[in-house]
C-alpha cells in the first residue's frame, strides 16, 4: 500500500469515534429530556461504558488480522471499530452529573491531563514496539501485531475492572435498623391499602363507561338507560355493539389501540431525535457572536494538529528516510511537552487577556508553518504556475531545502506545535466565559460540541492527507507544501 494510506487507517478510528460520540450525545440528550432525577445515575454510565468498551477489543484483533493478511481495507475497518471505544462525551457528563460542583473543574483538569499522558505513553510505546519483532515457534509477530494484541489485552482488563469495580453504592448501607424497619412497615401498609382497594372494585372500561360494578347488579338500570338513549336519539350501533362485547374483549381492544398509539409515538420520537439534537446544538453555537469564532479556532487547531502528527511519519520517511520508531519518539516528545506548554500558557494568561494570548499563539504557529515550507519546490512551482493542475510526468520530488532539511522540519514542527498547543487551552478558557451558563439540556453544551467538532476536524485532516498523497497533479508532487499551505491560509484568516 502507499504511504498516504496510513492517513486512512488513522482517520478510520477518528470516524468511528465521531459516530460513537454523536450516538452517545443523542442518548444522553434523550435521557435528559425525560426529566427524571435518576436519568444520569451511575448505572446508566456503567452500562454505556461497558457497551462501548467491547468495540476496541474487537477492533484491535481485526487490525492485527488485517496486518497478517496485508489487507488495507480490513485494517481501516478494524480501526473504524476501534474508534467506537471513544467515550469523551460520557466522561465529561459523568463528571458533571456525579460530582459536586466544586470538584468538577479539578477532576476535568485531571481527565485532560490523563488524556495527554495517554497520548504520550502510547506514542513512546508504539516506537518501542516498532524496534523489534517477536519470534515465536512457527510464526513471527511483527511490531504491528504485538501492539494490537497488547492493546486488546489492556482493553479487556479495563472491561473487567469496569464490570467489577464500577458499582453504585447501596443506599441502605448507612441506615440504622430502626429506619429499615420503619420503611418495611410503611411499604407493607401501602401494599395492603392497594390490595384492599383493588379487591373492593375492579375498574374496567365497561364498568366505568356504564357506571356499573363487576357483580352485575346494575344490569337492569344500564339496559333501561340505553333504551332511553335509543328512544331519544335513534339507533346507537356503537354503544349497543360495545354493550354486547365482553369485558375481556374490550380490554384487548383497548390494549391493542394503546400499543398502536405507542408504536406511532416511538417512530415519531426516533425521527425527531436527531432534529431536536441539531436544534439544541444550533442554539448553543449561535448563542452569541463570540462562540462561533471560538469553535472556528478549535476546528483550525484540531485540523492543523492532526495534519502535523499524521503526516510526520510520511514526510520523515520520504525526505529523511526515517523509520516509524524515530517518528513515534519525536511525536511522543512533542506530546510530553504539552504539560510545560500548558503551564507556561496559564502563567502568561494571568498577565494578559485571552485575546492577546490567542493572537500571539497564531503568530507563533504561522512562523512555524513558514519555516516548514520546502522553498526549492515552491520556486519550481512558481516556474510552472500555468501547469499546476496538469498531471505530473514524474513522481520524484524535490529534496528538502539544502543540507539542513531535517533541522528545518523539526524546528518548524516544534514551533508550530507550540503555537497550536498554547492556542487550544486559551480558546477553551475564553469559551467558558462567553458560553451560556444555563442550558435547557444538560447533555448538549459547549464541552460536548467541542468533542464532536474536534473529532470531525481530525477526520477532515486525515482526509486531506489522503487526497494529497494519492493525487498525481503537479501542485501536489511536494507533499509538505500541499499540506502546509492551507494551514498558512487558515492561520492568516484566524488572525484577521
Amino acid at each position: 500500500a502507499n504511504a498516504p494510506h496510513s492517513a486512512s487507517i488513522i482517520g478510520g478510528a477518528s470516524a468511528g469515534a465521531l459516530i460513537a460520540s454523536i450516538l452517545q450525545l443523542r442518548s444522553m440528550s434523550s435521557e435528559s429530556s425525560k426529566g427524571t432525577p435518576s436519568s444520569f445515575g451511575l448505572q446508566y454510565f456503567r452500562q454505556a461504558l461497558l457497551q462501548w468498551t467491547v468495540f476496541p477489543i474487537i477492533g484491535n484483533i481485526v487490525h492485527a488480522v488485517a496486518v497478517s493478511r496485508g489487507s488495507i481495507s480490513l485494517a481501516v475497518f478494524g480501526r473504524f471499530i476501534l474508534g467506537f471505544g471513544s467515550a469523551d462525551c460520557l466522561h465529561r457528563q459523568l463528571l458533571s452529573q456525579c460530582l459536586p460542583a466544586p470538584h468538577v473543574v479539578y477532576e476535568s483538569s485531571n481527565l485532560m491531563h490523563s488524556h495527554l499522558l495517554g497520548v504520550a505513553v502510547g506514542l513512546f510505546s508504539g516506537g518501542f514496539f516498532a524496534l523489534f519483532d517477536v519470534e515465536m515457534p512457527g510464526a513471527t509477530i511483527s511490531s504491528l501485531h504485538s501492539g494490537s494484541y497488547f492493546m486488546s489485552v489492556l482493553w479487556f482488563i479495563h472491561l473487567i475492572r469496569l464490570f467489577f469495580l464500577f458499582q453504585e453504592q447501596s443506599n441502605d448501607e448507612g441506615k440504622s435498623e430502626e429506619e429499615t424497619k420503619d420503611e418495611a412497615v410503611l411499604e407493607s401498609e401501602l401494599n395492603e391499602f392497594s390490595t384492599g382497594s383493588s379487591e373492593q372494585e375492579t375498574a374496567t372500561p365497561e364498568s366505568v363507561f356504564y357506571r356499573s360494578t363487576s357483580d352485575g347488579t346494575d344490569d337492569e338500570l344500564n339496559l333501561s338507560y340505553v333504551n332511553e338513549l335509543q328512544a331519544t336519539y335513534g339507533s346507537l350501533p356503537i354503544i349497543t355493539r360495545k354493550n354486547s362485547m365482553t369485558s375481556e374483549q374490550v380490554e384487548k381492544k383497548e390494549l391493542s389501540r394503546a400499543k398502536e398509539v405507542n408504536l406511532a409515538q416511538t417512530k415519531k420520537t426516533r425521527a425527531r431525535t436527531f432534529q431536536t439534537l441539531a436544534s439544541r446544538i444550533r442554539r448553543v453555537v449561535f448563542y452569541n457572536v463570540a462562540i462561533p469564532v471560538m469553535f472556528a479556532l478549535i476546528v483550525f487547531t484540531k485540523i492543523s494538529h492532526e495534519i502535523l502528527f499524521t503526516s510526520c511519519a510520511i514526510i520523515t520517511n520520504r525526505y529523511f528516510s526515517w523509520n516509524g520508531s524515530q517518528a513515534c519518539f519525536l511525536l511522543g516528545a512533542l506530546s510530553a511537552a504539552v504539560f510545560p506548554i500548558n503551564y507556561i500558557a496559564e502563567r502568561i494568561a494571568r498577565s494578559y487577556d485571552e485575546r492577546t494570548v490567542i493572537k500571539r499563539s497564531l503568530y507563533t504557529a504561522f512562523i512555524g508553518f513558514i519555516v516548514m515550507l520546502n522553498w526549492a519546490s515552491m520556486v519550481n512551482l512558481a516556474v510552472h504556475l500555468r501547469n499546476l493542475m496538469d498531471k505530473a510526468e514524474y513522481t520524484s520530488y524535490h529534496p528538502y531545502d539544502w543540507f539542513f532539511g531535517t533541522l528545518q522540519y523539526v524546528f518548524g514542527l516544534c514551533l508550530s506545535y507550540l503555537g497550536l498547543m498554547s492556542l487550544e487551552p486559551t480558546t477553551l478558557a475564553l469559551m467558558s466565559k462567553v458560553a451560556p451558563s444555563r442550558m435547557r439540556s444538560v447533555a448538549v453544551n459547549c464541552g460536548s460540541i467541542v468533542t464532536i467538532m474536534s473529532l470531525a476536524s481530525r477526520v477532515l485532516g486525515d482526509l486531506h492527507i489522503l487526497m494529497v498523497g494519492l493525487s498525481h497533479r503537479l501542485i501536489n508532487v511536494d507533499m509538505v507544501n500541499s499540506l502546509i499551505t492551507p494551514m498558512i491560509i487558515g492561520c492568516v484568516a484566524a488572525v484577521y
